[in-house]
């Protein structure tokens, strides 16, 4: 398996990274739940992230509503 910094990283046996620098892995059904979507706050700005009938996941910007 390859880093994005090119450097070679060893995967244990289910295919988790086997370092300590990398990223946390979470699955997708564990953040999007039985409805397959959920709201993520960055700065002052909201993402929907959500999961399409074809199982492919989608990031959206969410416009703020206008009074």
């Amino acid at each position: 398996m390859n880093a994005p910094s090119g450097k070679q990283i060893k995967a244990s046996a289910d295919g988790q990274a086997a370092s300590a620098s990398m990223p946390p892995v979470v699955s997708s059904g564990q953040l999007l739940g039985e409805q397959g979507e959920l709201l993520i706050r960055h700065d002052d700005q909201t993402y929907q992230l959500r999961r399409t009938r074809a199982d492919k996941l989608i990031l959206t910007k969410v416009r703020a509503s206008t009074p």
